[in-house]
């Protein structure tokens, strides 16, 4: 031990007057194990080891930490203690007895990195307020967060964020401002400490830390992170050792001092009976009694006893503690109120995540506390916050490859993160984490409550109210994206079912969703002001654009906004990475001029016109080669197969050029798409005059424009415009092969021409990268307050009482909806059978005869 303090710097009598002096707090119980991996790594911080003075208050253990402090760390300073005073006592005793500026408290299962503590007194800035900074707390094997950031929940639990997920998933944010700092590793003005008191000695331990952190904002000191000052934790290398009844009291108790002590008259009023409505809920719960020998009148032995756990009591315990010690907790009280300088608006905005459903589980008490909630106005008091938690409904697969419905909830979760809590929802595994998005994944529909019941913002697609009726109750602002205009798709999907019933079927429902979500939705985006205009009009015909909604916002950007699919910030590929097509491909000479069809290949595109098109390019340019990143449509989930792709696959064969000149690749990987975009000449795309061109954005272009490849498109979408308006492509007629044959041909023999395209299109994805395009989102995020309000004020519609024929009428079309539901498979499966189709419309005619 001598050795490493002997190799630390001499601190010249200049530098020690420019430098702070830190007293290092650590409270010991029982810590023999832990303590050397602790103490050597504080005699190896990078910090002045003259300026640190490390001070162990050896709680009452009965393991060897006395003779191991006396034997190998004699320059500990050890404040022997005959019992376990708890946490809190024994920091406060320490504090007390330190004499550095700063105090730096750290927990003994702790190690330190060497620049730890340079780290903590960078970011100290007492002239800007702050005197409280927390480290970042990695698992013991550095990898996982422990601590980086910390929240509370409306009736004063405290929870970690990012708690044991691996450190590249979580936004860790240099110099973020926290509501507290983790008790475990922080540093503080030791008169700042000293003045309000240190940690609350009546805690003994658990959420002293939140309680001192709330404290500080009320006096008007703040706190904030510094990133780089980790550490390393063997997480419940103490308080593991104790039963969880004995912990649970702690966690009850210590919540409710905390409300009691630092809300202020009017918000402790409100708080403190529903948090007594919910703690009694928990207990109740932990108990697993059944309700129904209590009901009055019910059979039963007047002298029946029932065994409660002692975690159910624990919860009991707390709210006696609390009245037996209430006199000298209401002092406490008056003292941190006289002292306050700050509003509990300042403070209830810090939460984090007031709804987070803390301390109990389970669909009955999730239930009892959205009512409690709800009943309560709880919500009302923190209006003036950001939305604590923003939740996306993965409607498709996230993983290794994505169709768009995937790409795009994914991103734009990813987009949001940067400015707010996200959590995506699946009920798919999801194969990809991203910093700063929490993913949950549910096997059921009702888990989805647990998920939901704290967040403020939902994004929805598609079928998920009818998926997951939870969504229609849920107290999160509904957010309906309607960049899919899938109403269009499905009907040309369906458009040759050999059952006209069927087809009906599938429209009713097709429009039935359609016209819930246009109802229920509070907010709704859409990927082009086209979009939009189409969008306004449906939602003027449901009785959507309504005084309310005009009057919060003239321009009813607040009711329906434009948040176009996107284009990633990253490059396209790794520096040095080697080639997937020129001159690896068997088909593709390192000298070709590669076209790229990007994605999939449905049934309202045009690829056999495309395919055509170029075979008469080819015929000219021998080196010309077609390349096809996703005819296989296995990414999307329940997709059927395309009639466009396997007449494509026929049409080519009949041609002679696949695997000559057309190569059909399989669904390229998402991470891996930049290599094949990177390596093309230009990408094309083609559809038919269908009505859903006009509504479609065809987001395979935003990575042509990622790649900076000129496009050759067909013209009527809004995409298409943009490449005629920008330079970025040449736009042909629908169904022209001859235009397209040429504007192959043009762009492989002109390479100003495509170098000029290309960087127009690269103008054009930067454009529109995700974090530019989710900007409405991030605003209403940012204000949900404004939202609510509109949805407060929205007239609720009445529903009407039906007579009971109307509803006997009712209940035989959902019969007769159910029957033609339950064979469509069967009708499906029959119309994609090359055998059994032609069999079917000839039996369909001789009927219709």
């Amino acid at each position: 031990m001598s050795s490493a303090t002997d190799t630390k710097p001499v601190v010249t009598p200049t530098e020690a007057a420019t430098r702070l002096s830190v007293s290092i707090v650590i409270a010991n119980f029982n810590g023999e194990r832990d303590l050397p991996g602790c103490l050597d790594s504080i005699a190896a911080l990078d910090y002045p080891s003259a300026l640190v003075e490390t001070i162990i208050v050896e709680n009452g253990s009965s393991d060897g930490s006395r003779d191991l402090l006396a034997s190998k760390y004699p320059h500990v300073k050890v404040l022997l203690q005959d019992t376990n005073l708890g946490f809190a006592p024994a920091v406060n005793l320490g504090v007390e007895a330190a004499s550095g500026e700063l105090v730096a408290l750290l927990n003994n299962d702790m190690q330190v990195d060497p620049g730890w503590l340079d780290a903590l007194v960078a970011s100290y800035d007492p002239e800007n307020g702050y005197h409280c900074v927390a480290g970042t707390i990695l698992d013991w094997d550095g990898t996982k967060v422990d601590f980086a950031e910390g929240v509370l929940n409306w009736h004063g639990m405290g929870d970690q964020v990012g708690f044991g997920l691996p450190v590249e998933q979580v936004s860790i944010v240099d110099g973020k401002e926290l509501l507290f700092a983790c008790g475990g590793a922080m540093l503080i003005t030791r008169k700042v400490y000293l003045d309000l008191g240190g940690l609350d000695a009546d805690y003994f331990a658990y959420f002293e830390d939140v309680d001192f952190g709330w404290r500080l904002w009320l006096s008007g000191y703040k706190v904030r992170l510094a990133k780089d000052a980790t550490c390393r934790h063997r997480h419940n290398g103490t308080s593991g050792k104790f039963p969880f009844y004995q912990r649970a009291l702690l966690y009850e108790r210590n919540a409710l001092r905390t409300i009691i002590k630092n809300l202020d008259d009017e918000n402790l009023g409100k708080f403190l009976g529903p948090a007594l409505l919910l703690l009694m809920q928990r207990a109740l719960e932990e108990t697993k009694s059944d309700r129904a020998p209590f009901q009055f009148g019910a059979e039963g032995d007047a002298d029946a006893t029932e065994a409660i756990p002692r975690s159910a009591l624990a919860r009991l315990h707390a709210v006696g503690d609390i009245i037996g010690d209430l006199d000298e907790l209401m002092r406490k009280r008056r003292v941190v109120q006289l002292g306050r300088v700050a509003s509990d608006d300042d403070v209830l905005a810090r939460f984090g995540r007031p709804f987070k459903p803390l301390g109990a589980g389970g669909t009955d008490y999730l239930a009892a506390a959205e009512s409690i909630r709800r009943n309560f106005k709880l919500e009302d008091s923190f209006t003036a916050a950001k939305a604590t938690r923003v939740a996306i409904l993965g409607y498709d697969k996230v993983g290794e490859k994505m169709a768009g419905p995937a790409v795009r909830s994914w991103e734009i979760a990813k987009a949001l993160s940067k400015s707010c809590h996200v959590t995506f929802l699946s009920r798919h595994k999801v194969e990809r984490s991203a910093p700063g998005v929490e993913v949950l994944e549910f096997e059921h529909p009702e888990e989805l409550r647990q998920m939901l019941v704290e967040s403020d913002v939902v994004l929805v697609q598609g079928f998920a109210l009818v998926e997951y009726p939870i969504l229609r109750s849920t107290r999160a602002l509904l957010v309906v994206d309607l960049y899919d205009p899938w109403l269009f798709e499905n009907l040309e999907m369906r458009a040759r079912t050999i059952d006209d019933r069927v087809e009906d079927y599938h429209v009713r429902v097709d429009v039935d969703v359609q016209t819930e979500l246009l109802d229920r939705g509070d907010f709704f985006i859409c990927a082009s002001e086209r979009q939009r205009d189409y969008w306004l009009g449906m939602l003027s015909g449901r009785g959507r654009v309504d005084r309310i909604a005009y009057g919060a916002d003239p321009t009813l950007r607040s009711l329906i906004d434009v948040v176009p699919y996107g284009s990633p910030d990253t490059p396209l590929r790794p520096e040095g990475s080697a080639n997937v097509l020129k001159g690896v491909h068997p088909s593709i000479p390192a000298d070709s001029i590669v076209v790229a069809w990007g994605g999939g290949v449905w049934d309202w595109f045009d690829p056999v016109l495309v395919l055509e098109a170029f075979a008469d390019a080819y015929a000219i340019e021998p080196r010309l080669r077609l390349f096809f990143l996703g005819l296989d449509q296995a990414a999307g989930a329940g997709v059927p197969t395309m009639r466009a792709a396997q007449q494509l696959r026929d049409r080519s064969e009949q041609l002679g050029l696949t695997d000559e000149a057309v190569i059909f690749g399989p669904w390229v990987a998402y991470d891996e798409r930049g290599k094949y975009l990177d390596e093309s000449d230009m990408g094309i795309i083609a559809t038919k005059d269908l009505a859903e061109v006009r509504l479609s954005f065809r987001s395979r272009l935003l990575d042509n424009f990622w790649g900076g490849l000129p496009t050759i498109a067909t013209e009527g979408d809004v995409l298409a415009d943009l490449v005629k308006e920008h330079d970025a492509g040449i736009v042909a007629p629908i169904g022209d092969r001859t235009a397209i044959t040429a504007a192959i041909l043009r762009l492989a023999g002109d390479e100003e021409l495509r170098a000029r395209q290309s960087a127009n299109a690269v103008q054009l994805g930067v454009r529109y990268q995700w974090g530019n395009n989710v900007a409405p989102l991030r605003n209403l995020a940012e204000h949900p307050a404004k939202w609510r309000a509109m949805r407060d004020a929205r007239p609720r519609r009445r529903q009407l009482d039906l007579s009971e024929d109307t509803q006997v009428l009712l209940l035989h079309r959902r019969s007769q909806i159910n029957q033609y539901g339950a064979v469509a498979k069967v009708f499906h499966f029959v119309g994609n059978s090359k055998i059994l189709r032609p069999i079917a419309r000839r039996l369909k005619r001789l009927l219709m005869r």
